[in-house]
């Protein structure tokens, strides 16, 4: 599926239908940024025989949404005709740059860059051709921000070290989202994390001390999604949506439990801790909640490389070898480890029967502190 260009498919496709005439050639270039990749959702220009696109629809549903072309070649011609448009796009946003700068005309006048989010507040330094930095959380520096603009008297740096209480929160307008261009959409119970593990940065920017919404609030804007006909996934965004486990098993998942009563689709998945093999209890109360699969960080199996990257206690040896078999059977887990490691930790725990690794299993890339035990 990589681009090689027109005439290199042309000719890959005439040698193939001459070596191999019972084998079928696909042309299939993907357009599409690194988190389009990363989230599965980019446009694959296939182009082949018509016999063979339900063969391959699988593949790429896990990539993104195919756009079949015709016949074999044909998507390549089309990533090409994209590409010179995309690159004639940006030339033409460099000669208006370049004429503005050969007026004196000020780029400011023609544009202002408001940025914000977890990379802006790390390393707002990096980007000087940002014009005002929304950092930190919105809550708290969004409005100063807008009133500010409004005024014509907006500043570059908009930052806080509060932690604000999201009970006060707005809910999403999701009537404004076009969502027949989303596979999923996104909640937010809580914000912060108990854990410390050094390669993280969510404590840095959300605390130690998780944040939760209310159930209300929660109910609440699932009931307006559910009203505007939304029955895909639902992903809750939390970085841990088990660091308030009482919040949690007391409060919103008895009230998902019972909101799901007669509905009909909606599944939930979410970011969970490895911790949560400890309480199968737990587990129980999010399947009947919806919650069919969960993605979880591992970020080593050697209890002492958990110490050294000071992260929280690991789950216990039972647990390795009996909670997490009953979870298995529970969750579809996505397992995420370091990339050194993957292997080791994949074959071990395939072997023991202990874990059920989710396709495709991601590789959370951190500082390796030391190699597992052999």
């Amino acid at each position: 599926m990589g681009t090689i260009g027109v005439e290199a498919t042309e000719t890959l496709r005439s040698e193939v239908a001459s070596a191999f005439p019972d084998v079928a050639f696909v042309d299939a270039p993907v357009s599409g940024s690194r988190e389009p990749a990363r989230s599965g959702r980019l446009v694959i220009l296939a182009s082949g025989p018509s016999r063979v696109c339900q063969i391959v629809e699988p593949v790429f549903a896990a990539l993104g949404r195919p756009v079949w072309l015709g016949e074999a070649g044909a998507g390549s011609r089309m990533k090409l005709v994209l590409n010179t448009w995309l690159a004639f796009e940006i030339e033409a946003a460099a000669e208006v740059a370049a004429l503005a700068d050969r007026l004196g005309v000020a780029h400011s006048a023609l544009r202002e860059v408001v940025a914000g989010g977890p990379l802006f507040t790390a390393e707002y330094e990096q980007f000087p051709e940002v014009d005002h930095f929304v950092l930190n959380e919105a809550e708290v520096t969004l409005a100063p921000f807008l009133r500010d603009l409004a005024q014509g008297q907006a500043q570059r740096i908009y930052t806080s070290q509060e932690f604000p209480d999201i009970c006060n929160t707005p809910a999403p307008l999701w009537e404004l989202a076009d969502r027949k261009r989303y596979a999923t959409m996104s909640i937010q119970y809580s914000r912060g994390c108990p854990f410390d593990c050094e390669f993280c940065n969510i404590t840095s920017l959300f605390g130690h001390m998780p944040r939760v919404k209310t159930s209300t609030q929660i109910l609440a804007e699932l009931d307006a999604l559910y009203n505007l006909g939304w029955r895909e996934s639902v992903f809750f965004v939390d970085d841990n949506l088990i660091g308030n486990k009482k919040h949690l098993r007391d409060d919103l998942l008895p009230a998902l439990i019972e909101w799901r009563k007669g509905k009909k689709g909606m599944p939930f998945n979410t970011e969970i801790s490895i911790n949560i093999a400890d309480d199968e209890p737990l587990m129980n109360m999010m399947t009947q909640a919806g919650f069919d699969t969960v993605f979880i960080g591992v970020e080593t199996p050697d209890d002492d490389s958990l110490a050294e990257c000071t992260t929280i206690r690991p789950p216990s040896s039972r647990s390795r070898s009996n909670s997490s078999r009953r979870a298995a059977s529970l969750l579809p887990w996505s397992v995420c480890c370091r990339p050194r490691w993957a292997r080791a930790c994949t074959s071990a725990w395939s072997r023991s029967s202990a874990w059920s690794v989710g396709p495709p299993a991601t590789m959370w890339m951190g500082r390796p502190t030391s190699s597992p035990k052999r």
